[in-house]
């Protein structure tokens, strides 16, 4: 893939959101190499994405609270768990690059097939997820939850999903600008 096919705006969801996984990683791969330092010190992108980190770091909190990391990496290590290898499909070129603008060693783990590509040793490798995940709850965590313990998850999890979309829409912004 060239710089311009990584970059060229026309069709932009064909561009940042199709594409096999390697393919999306790949495009995720040259975007940040092409501009990653550039985007790091945008007055727009940089406080955007710490308000980001900032709304994944209380989700994470929560999470942690809600014992949620021992539940999801024990599910994913099941073949029939939740983390099954279609979704590493619901990753995106954006999602996938500001994880990597977080500092984020994105690569695929390569394991049984029938497990996403993502999970590392103690789960997923993202803090910012793909929405899919993000949004899903199993009926394991639900049962096992407090409906406060829900409440405060869903709403931190709202806060996350409106930060990383917007930081999404300041990329997607940054990278018009650059062809």
């Amino acid at each position: 893939m060239t710089e311009d096919n990584a970059t060229k705006p026309d069709n932009i969801l064909s561009r940042y959101f199709d594409g096999s996984v390697e393919e999306k990683l790949s495009r995720a791969r040259i975007l940040y190499s092409l501009h990653g330092q550039s985007m790091l010190a945008s007055p727009e992108i940089r406080p955007a994405l710490g308000q980001l980190g900032r709304a994944l770091d209380r989700l994470q909190r929560q999470m942690e609270t809600m014992t949620l990391p021992l539940q999801c990496a024990t599910c994913a290590s099941r073949t029939d768990g939740c983390c099954s290898s279609a979704m590493a499909d619901n990753s995106d070129v954006m999602q996938l690059l500001i994880n990597m603008l977080l500092q984020v060693e994105v690569r695929q783990h390569r394991h049984e097939e029938d497990l996403c590509c993502f999970l590392g040793r103690h789960g997923c490798i993202f803090p910012a997820k793909p929405i899919f995940c993000l949004n899903y709850n199993c009926s394991h965590i639900r049962e096992a939850a407090t409906a406060k313990a829900m409440a405060t998850l869903e709403h931190l999890t709202g806060t996350v999903l409106a930060a990383q979309t917007r930081l999404e829409g300041i990329l997607l912004h940054f990278l018009a600008g650059t062809s």
